[in-house]
């Protein structure tokens, strides 16, 4: 199915092409005729006034008033060669005389290439240009109005989302991964965690919090003594066997008694808040915080203990796998989901975001700025790089065809240049025939 499918978008595309093609070759057809109707006409008027000149020079003997008429014929064959050699000399050599002021287009690709580019750039990329053209443009304005349409929205989201997937699905995952594993090792090492773990526990044991975890912790303790009784006498007694004889079964009440001494201990520290064990605990989870914050020792077995983890590879490339995975994966289920995925949120920031702009005039100004900001700074930063691709294109271009192209594209006007020059020169030429003419009577 997918070959079929292809072998459909191949022939498609074959289509397309060769109809863009017969279109230009009928495009270039139309014009390369226009061409030739023009120079048949200036061709036809140069020879038409040649023969004029060449029959009134044979009957001005006979006829004196056909003076007239050959100083008009006369001045036009003068207009029409002279620019004919003009018109010529911009595209070949005249005669095939070949000199530095003849095939001016061919000679000078590259001078015209530069010149056109920096004409381009000098012209239309400078900021004083563009500056007055984005006032006139207003480009956030028009950006807001084409936003502000759901359907356009919805295209914005949904190339957004297909572009995200695209990205994911090029980028190498043992690349993205020693990226994230790069960084992540780089965050734990520079990351002091101890004096940010003290504040926090700090603020946590603020006020009467530090009593309660106290109470807490002597229920928890004497709780773990009640019902592990059984098993700390027997572990007691495995430590110590030789410590009463066995024939006395005194070991046992011995134990259980010290058991019960300690329970009763943290039973009265539960319920006397003036206990001294609260004093003891109090200056040791102050020292311990202190500690946590401050303390050189415990930042020197922070880092010991961050460089211990981060030289076990495999959990930093595990944890690096496994953000990558998650991320990966749910850009590609999301982006191919309108209702669950990414869609929604795209659009309801752009949504947010227009509506912001068409109420708050201030923002909207900035915003108008910035871009226009943007767009100005491109074009003083990478202008030059339209006047180099403008000058490096038209070099590049076959000579040959670059000056049939230009002669199909203004070869038509400048064959009427030629008809002109005909004309003009005719007029001219009787003009100056008869003003001469008149001053030899007068005279």
């Amino acid at each position: 199915m997918s070959n079929l499918e292809n072998s459909n978008e191949l022939l498609k595309l074959n289509f397309i092409k060769q109809c863009a093609n017969l279109f230009s070759w009928s495009k270039n057809s139309t014009k390369l005729h226009k061409l030739k109707v023009m120079k048949r006409w200036a061709n036809g008027l140069l020879l038409l006034v040649s023969g004029i000149f060449i029959l009134t020079v044979l009957l001005e003997k006979q006829y004196p008033w056909l003076g007239f008429i050959r100083a008009m014929a006369e001045a036009a064959m003068v207009g029409a060669i002279a620019d004919w050699f003009a018109v010529t000399a911009l595209f070949r050599h005249p005669f095939v005389i070949e000199t530095k002021h003849t095939a001016i287009i061919p000679n000078s690709k590259q001078l015209i290439g530069q010149q056109l580019g920096r004409f381009v750039k000098v012209k239309f990329l400078s900021e004083e240009v563009m500056s007055k053209q984005l006032q006139t443009w207003r480009i956030t304005y028009h950006l807001v109005e084409w936003v502000s349409k759901p359907i356009n929205r919805e295209r914005i989201a949904q190339e957004t989302a297909i572009g995200l997937a695209a990205i994911v699905q090029v980028l190498h995952d043992d690349e993205v991964q020693k990226l994230i594993e790069s960084k992540l090792s780089d965050q734990i090492r520079s990351t002091q965690f101890t004096p940010k773990l003290g504040q926090v526990l700090t603020k946590v044991m603020a006020g009467e919090r530090q009593r309660q975890l106290l109470f807490w912790t002597v229920e928890l303790g004497s709780k773990f003594l009640q019902d592990n009784k059984e098993l700390i006498i027997k572990v007691i007694k495995e430590q110590f066997p030789k410590l009463v004889p066995n024939f006395l079964k005194l070991d046992y009440k011995i134990y259980e008694k010290i058991v019960e001494t300690m329970e009763r201990l943290l039973q009265e520290a539960s319920n006397d808040p003036t206990h001294p064990l609260h004093a003891s605990f109090d200056t040791a989870l102050n020292k311990l915080l202190a500690d946590l914050q401050t303390s050189p020792d415990v930042l020197i077995q922070e880092q010991a203990i961050k460089e211990d983890l981060l030289g076990q590879h495999s959990v930093i490339r595990e944890i690096s796998a496994s953000v990558w995975g998650e991320i990966k994966n749910s850009l590609l289920e999301r982006s191919h989901d309108p209702e669950q995925g990414i869609h929604a949120p795209i659009q309801q920031m752009l949504t947010h975001l227009i509506e912001a702009l068409r109420n708050d005039s201030v923002l909207f100004e900035k915003v108008d700025q910035g871009v226009n900001n943007i767009i100005l700074y491109c074009i003083n930063t990478y202008g030059h790089k339209v006047e180099d691709l403008i000058s490096q294109t038209i070099e590049g271009w076959d000579t040959e065809k670059i000056t049939n192209e230009l002669e199909l594209e203004v070869g038509p006007d400048l064959q009427f240049i030629r008809i002109n020059g005909t004309i003009i020169g005719g007029l001219v030429g009787l003009v100056i025939y008869t003003v001469s003419f008149l001053i030899r009577q007068w005279s």
